[in-house]
């Protein structure tokens, strides 16, 4: 399935309006252009979600939001020409582009980079509450924390970070 606004649900908050945040369902998704990111990727308890970069640009352009939020499921990011890149998010807690928290939390990166991304702990990616998350082939670059972590950040012991050929700077 092609990454449109048209894939994504709008959370609804109490009062019937939308409170910042795109779910998105179970399955398989690429990108055929460079998509710009208004609201927050959430990822549903149990979900298994796929997401093809295809050598482009996932971008942030909203101030306060990060890409995508993982609280529970299975989560692959891939780029089979290795220059997919995910930016822009920029946020005053954890997690700029990305975060992981939650012992049923399993994340996979293969060949992508994350640069431009700015967060307290975690410029790009923070992994927290036992997640598993692993990069292989992964570039992060560029990312800035105002407290740790300017690419990477483990909160804690019972989460695991698993690294295969990746470049931090």
């Amino acid at each position: 399935t092609e990454i449109t606004d048209e894939v994504f649900e709008d959370a609804i908050g109490t009062k019937g309006t939308s409170v910042g945040l795109k779910f998105i369902a179970d399955g398989n998704y690429y990108l055929s252009g460079d998509y710009e990111l208004e609201q927050m990727i959430c990822v549903m308890p149990g979900q298994n979600i796929t997401i093809c970069l295809n050598g482009y640009t996932i971008n942030q352009s909203t101030a306060g939001k990060r890409v995508i939020y993982v609280s529970k499921g299975t989560v692959n990011i891939c780029d089979c020409t290795n220059s997919g890149r995910i930016t822009g998010a920029d946020v005053t807690v954890n997690g700029g582009a990305m975060i992981a928290n939650g012992s049923e939390v399993q994340v996979n990166l293969y060949d992508i980079t994350f640069t431009g991304n700015k967060a307290a702990n975690g410029g790009a990616i923070s992994v927290h509450g036992g997640a598993n998350v692993t990069l292989n082939g992964v570039t992060v670059t560029g990312n800035t924390a105002t407290a740790q972590g300017g690419g990477i950040y483990v909160a804690d012991n019972g989460s695991k970070l698993t690294l295969e050929n990746v470049t931090v700077t």
